[in-house]
């Protein structure tokens, strides 16, 4: 269909949708009441399944009471009292034994990043609104709840408490909740507001809720408001307030009504934290089993070749690819100083991203040095130039990062250099971006001019973004710059002016019939607004009522609760990350305007010739409106229809209600524009003071500013002063206008473009074990023979690093038989020394799958306890004694228990002393235990005297006599 294009055409459209506005809202009437029916449909379902579930309970009561009463008609014990294994036969005088109750049962857990573009808008978006206080997040699913975020810059209600930030819950459920805030800093760490809280919100009491630190009712107010105790201007003004956008951090964990879970629990030692970082660190600062030698500065640092072919392709192919280093096995490096290359080996060995402080040379403080020549941005540019050469992306990415925070005018020609050169986008466009804010004072720059001089391709970026030009478009025009441009001849000028006289002539007789043109024009173009705007009211009550109708069939179904603020609830979501961005700065539109008044001295003369008490600007378009710029010599009648008064101020005459943010600027004798007054942000209310005006000393008759004038000075003082030059004066207006419309919100990703990408050292790792690059030492295993690398098995084997360090014969061969274990299983045992990553125990079962049985399992784990016992890795030790302890049974705890008994695992071992103790008469009677206690005399001794309730004494080892069968 045709878009109208005439007057009527535009008329009768707007009719038609005017209709349609009215049936949509007779519609939403219909559908409230049909919701209304929904909800009390679902309340007295509710209500059913409540009185069903209390029907099932008193039945299940009654039968075990029945069962109690007939146990005692009968002679027997109540059936609680009854043990798998009999009534005891003997006092307890000692015991071991452990149950876990957990209360943690079915917590969900979850994360939500929030984050507030164009902050310093909000105040003015909650104003045009009108309405709402309260800026909100997108619903948060978690469990079987949906939270939402509420931000007030007044600190004043959220559903009945006040507060400034907080989490808001609305559910008939009584819950646990626990949760913490954070905050991001500028330096990009989250820091916690308030203390970690546990509250329990009573539903059946009070379905609405509001969590917070601050967060109180009326009559009780909070220690301190607002964000760590400052004021919505504050916050603006500090750390926590980074490029107009604060971030915050919610961790959420839910706890839903429900009982303790309770189980029995190993007594199995507690498994220690993940070693493996620490020991690639320990193999770099020790230099053990070291192959590779850098050359810096005249300082020679050792490295490990298999570490570094892992984390750097560039390495690898130096290395690996029958280059000069890799037979000579030294690397000079020449573009590089000490300080950085260190910290360059130390994130290769870690993964761990490097404190700025580190960076800097010894007896040199980040406060050093001039506006110049900062050593920390140094460093961190070395940094980045030693990362793109050899491909370490996530530190470069880093780097981007940290010098993006640290743009400065001094600095932001030598970025955006090494940015060009580097092919680092990030970072290229934070400057340009930069540049485009400060132009003024960036083009001026002899850095700059130097740096286009050097790089024509820059200045070409510089101007083409800062007009707003997309990327492939820069691209073609820095093509096209170096194309000569010919010379044109006399004949060729005569004719180009001739042929521009005729055109211009042709415009002039143009120029009427486009007035003509305009006055249609501009009523179509007042129509199509107001087509616009009634097509705007149509959606969005068919959005709402759409809305209406998916939540009444909800309820209907079950699907969700009876209020319509949030979607469906979906399933019970146990762990979860989020987050949301709510952009208050999305329709923003930004301008500047230069006033220049010329033949200053003359102007009172001027407006008393002309009987008027001010001088207007030309209109200024920014928007959808028209601004113009006033200047009154007596300070007086800027806006005689609100009496307002002034010097200097912005005049708009609108009825739409705008945000404004505006700074003025006065030209000096030395060319340098100084603000004057601060920049401030305003709320235009249309619809109810069409005009008015704005300054820095604008006031209401009858209420004078502390100080009127440009700078506090009059008329004639300000013809004296250094702000008029050549009897002209010269004012600048930064203009930034929010159109009326609340903040767009859209789902957050927690990785956003700018972040740097989570650690790979264990990857890289595992790459490096599964493809065998830089191997040099074989493993013989039942014929097999499994490639590894001597670097990282010294780095986490004691053992391995005497075999292969200590002279003995795998140290020259390079080769280890292993004779006591399994191919899988020793592959099992390199992967964890690769990547400090315990095994599944249930994916390693598939290692044979000819035992269907639940014993294969139990045979793989104790396999990998002997060889980590064997190799002294306590930490995979501990975790094969957890998993069998926690496995232990009848068929298997004879064989677990000579295991736990030679290779002295004393946790494992009192597991299955206790599970003998607990079920003696289903063990002790087994052929196997009788077969154990023959071979091994010390163990049945253990076991008499454990299950009697006598333990070992602290200061009790076994003896050699002890390791050894007893012979038959």
């Amino acid at each position: 269909m045709a878009a109208p294009t005439t007057a009527a055409e535009l008329e009768a459209e707007i009719e038609a949708t005017r209709r349609q506005v009215e049936a949509e809202k007779t519609r939403r009437r219909e559908l409230e009441a049909e919701t209304a029916q929904a909800a009390k449909r679902q309340k007295l379902r509710v209500e059913l399944e409540k009185a069903r579930l209390r029907l099932a309970a008193e039945q299940a009561e009654n039968a075990r009471e029945a069962e109690r009463r007939r146990s005692f008609d009968t002679d027997r014990l109540p059936f609680w009292m009854y043990s798998v294994v009999g009534a005891p036969t003997h006092r307890v005088m000692r015991a071991s034994s452990g149950q876990s109750t957990d209360c943690a049962f079915d917590v969900a857990r979850g994360e939500f990043v929030w984050r507030i573009t164009g902050f310093s808008w909000l105040k003015g978006m909650l104003e045009q609104d009108n309405e709402d206080r309260v800026v909100r997040s997108l619903p948060f699913p978690l469990g079987d709840e949906k939270f939402v975020f509420h931000y007030n810059p007044w600190a004043l209600e959220h559903q009945r408490v006040h507060g400034s930030l907080a989490i808001v819950l609305q559910t008939e459920e009584r819950i646990t909740l626990r949760y913490r805030i954070y905050v991001k800093a500028r330096s990009g760490e989250f820091v916690q507001w308030g203390e970690t809280r546990d509250v329990v919100h009573q539903g059946d009491d009070e379905e609405w809720g509001a969590y917070g630190p601050d967060a109180h009712l009326p009559d009780h107010p909070a220690s301190s408001l607002g964000i760590f105790g400052l004021s919505h201007e504050e916050l603006l003004q500090s750390e926590w307030v980074q490029n107009d956008t604060l971030t915050v951090k919610f961790e959420l964990e839910v706890r839903p009504d429900i009982y303790a879970n309770k189980k029995m629990f190993s007594l199995a030692a507690e498994i220690p934290e993940s070693t493996i970082v620490r020991d690639t660190q320990a193999l770099f600062e020790e230099g053990t089993c070291s192959d590779v030698r850098f050359m810096v500065e005249g300082e020679e640092i050792e490295a490990h070749s298999q570490i570094l072919s892992a984390r750097s392709e560039v390495f690898r192919k130096q290395l690996t690819a029958g280059m000069q280093e890799s037979i000579s096995k030294v690397i000079k490096i020449e573009d590089c100083d000490v300080p950085t290359f260190q910290a360059f080996l130390q994130f290769l060995y870690t993964d761990r991203l490097p404190d700025v402080q580190d960076l800097l040379p010894k007896g040199t403080s980040s406060e050093s040095g001039n506006a110049s020549t900062s050593p920390q941005l140094s460093q961190i540019q070395a940094l980045m130039a030693v990362s793109h050469k050899y491909q370490v992306k996530r530190l470069q990415i880093w780097c981007e990062v940290k010098l993006s925070e640290q743009i400065d005018t001094p600095h932001v020609c030598g970025m955006l250099r090494q940015a060009h050169l580097l092919q680092a986008k990030q970072l290229e466009q934070a400057c340009l971006g930069f540049i485009r804010e400060r132009a003024a004072q960036v083009l001026t720059l002899p850095t700059y001019i130097e740096m286009v001089k050097k790089w024509p391709q820059i200045g070409v970026k510089v101007s083409l973004f800062s007009a707003g030009v997309a990327e492939n478009a820069a691209l073609a025009a820095i093509d096209a710059m170096e194309t000569p441009q010919g010379q044109q001849s006399e004949q060729e000028l005569r004719a180009a002016i001739e042929a521009a006289r005729r055109q211009t002539e042709a415009e002039e007789a143009r120029g009427a019939e486009i007035t003509v043109e305009i006055a249609h024009a501009d009523e179509r173009w007042r129509l199509r607004r107001e087509l616009e705007q009634m097509r705007g009211r149509l959606e969005q009550q068919q959005t709402a009522n759409e809305s209406q109708e998916r939540h009444r069939r909800s309820v209907d179904e079950d699907r969700g609760r009876p209020y319509v603020e949030y979607p469906p609830r979906k399933p019970h979501i146990m762990k979860a990350r989020g987050g949301t961005s709510i952009n208050c700065v999305d329709t923003v539109v930004r301008g500047e305007h230069v006033w220049r008044i010329e033949g200053f001295s003359w102007l009172r003369g001027m407006l008393k010739q002309r009987q008027q008490r001010f001088v207007c600007s030309l209109p200024f378009d920014l928007g959808d409106e028209m601004f113009y710029f006033v200047y009154s010599p007596w300070e007086q009648d800027l806006c005689r229809q609100q009496h307002q008064h002034g010097s200097l101020a912005i005049l708009l005459s609108t009825e739409e209600c705008l945000a404004i943010r505006y700074s003025i600027y006065v030209k000096a004798w030395n060319g340098e524009f100084v603000q004057w007054g601060e920049t401030c942000d305003v709320v235009h209310f249309g619809s109810s003071i069409k005009i008015r005006a704005y300054g820095p000393d604008v006031h209401v008759e009858g209420h004078p500013p502390s100080s009127l004038g440009v700078f506090g000075l009059s008329h004639e003082e300000l013809l004296q002063s250094e702000w008029v030059d050549n009897d002209t004066l010269v004012v600048k207006f930064e203009l930034e206008v929010r159109p009326d419309g609340g903040g767009t919100s859209q789902p957050l990703s927690l990785v956003a473009e700018a972040e740097v990408p989570e650690p790979t050292i264990l990857e890289d790792m595992q790459a490096l074990l599964k493809e065998g690059t830089c191997s040099d030492v074989r493993f013989m295993v039942q014929g097999e023979e499994i490639e590894a690398h001597s670097q990282i098995l010294c780095a986490r084997s004691e053992v391995l690093s005497k075999q292969l360090t200590a002279g003995m014969q795998e140290s020259v061969s390079k080769v280890i038989v292993i004779e006591d274990c399994e191919a899988a299983t020793f592959k099992a045992f390199l992967q964890f020394l690769y990547t400090d990553r315990l095994p599944d125990a249930q994916k390693e079962q598939s290692w044979d799958e000819e035992n269907a049985n639940g014993s294969l399992q139990l045979s793989l784990v104790q396999e990998l306890l002997s060889v980590s016992h064997k190799y002294q890795v306590k930490r995979l030790q501990l975790w094969c004694e957890a998993t069998l302890a926690e496995e232990v049974n009848v068929s298997q705890v004879c064989d677990i228990l000579c295991q736990a008994h030679l290779l002295q695992a004393k946790k494992l071992e009192q597991a299955c002393l206790s599970f003998i103790k607990d079920n003696p008469s289903r063990v002790l009677t087994l052929p196997a235990y009788v077969e154990l206690a023959k071979k091994w005399p010390e163990i049945g001794l253990k076991v008499h005297l454990f299950t009697a309730g006598v333990s070992e004494t602290e200061d009790e080892k076994p003896s050699e006599q002890e390791s050894e069968p007893a012979a038959d």
